[in-house]
């Protein structure tokens, strides 16, 4: 899969769990733990989304793509271990 079809593919998902977040903002009691813990796997979700995306950069040295790719790899490394 390239690059285009991933990011793609990510934002789409991206809108989908924010429109499932607004939603679920609008209709859920956030006193009781249940939302907050949907809340906040939602989010979670959206963040490594981003963060496989920037994984996903490969380029040339000297563009900051090696960077990119490099933060987001750990990043999705570290969330994988938790």
């Amino acid at each position: 899969m390239n690059l285009a079809n991933n990011i793609a593919m990510n934002l789409y998902s991206i809108i989908l769990l924010a429109i499932i977040c607004i939603y679920s903002l609008r209709n859920a009691d956030m006193e009781s733990l249940q939302p907050k813990l949907y809340m906040m796997m939602l989010l979670t979700t959206i963040f490594m989304l981003v963060f496989d995306t920037f994984g996903r950069f490969d380029g040339s040295p000297g563009t900051i793509y090696p960077v990119l790719n490099s933060v987001g790899n750990f990043v999705i490394f570290i969330f994988k271990l938790n």
